[in-house]
């Protein structure tokens, strides 16, 4: 799980990359091209939209907890210091495994606090096989 999680970081952090060099393209051509001032205006404002979803993605890769979501099939979290497996809505507790919180690393407690949104039963079970092989 910890895997999974690190290449979802990794993919963000990549996405937040990508709209920086974006954003930085843009500056550049600010100072480039902005002959006029309308020009300038418009490049300053899809500046400003690209320097938006950079914040956005960035946030996106180290959330505070994970909201319900539609799409998610399963959240992962925990209940009273065990895993716990709930409905993509956290609104139905599935089931509870007997596994203590305390017994993982602090990054996995961590991710687990926060909540790991599952998609699919084959992610499930590789997710439910990461923590109780």
């Amino acid at each position: 799980n910890g895997i999974y999680l690190t290449r979802r970081v990794f993919s963000l952090l990549l996405a937040a990359i990508a709209v920086f060099l974006a954003a930085l393209l843009i500056c550049t051509a600010l100072v480039q091209n902005a002959h006029t001032k309308l020009e300038y205006r418009r490049l300053e404002r899809k500046f400003d939209a690209a320097m938006e979803r950079l914040e956005a993605i960035t946030a996106a890769a180290m959330p505070d907890s994970i909201s319900p979501s539609e799409d998610a099939l399963y959240i992962l979290s925990e209940n009273d210091g065990r895993i716990a497996l709930f409905d993509g809505t956290r609104k139905r507790l599935l089931r509870i495994l007997d596994i203590s919180l305390s017994s993982l690393p602090p990054e996995d407690q961590n991710y687990l606090k926060k909540g790991i949104v599952i998609n699919s039963e084959a992610e499930l079970d590789t997710v439910l096989a990461d923590y109780t092989s």
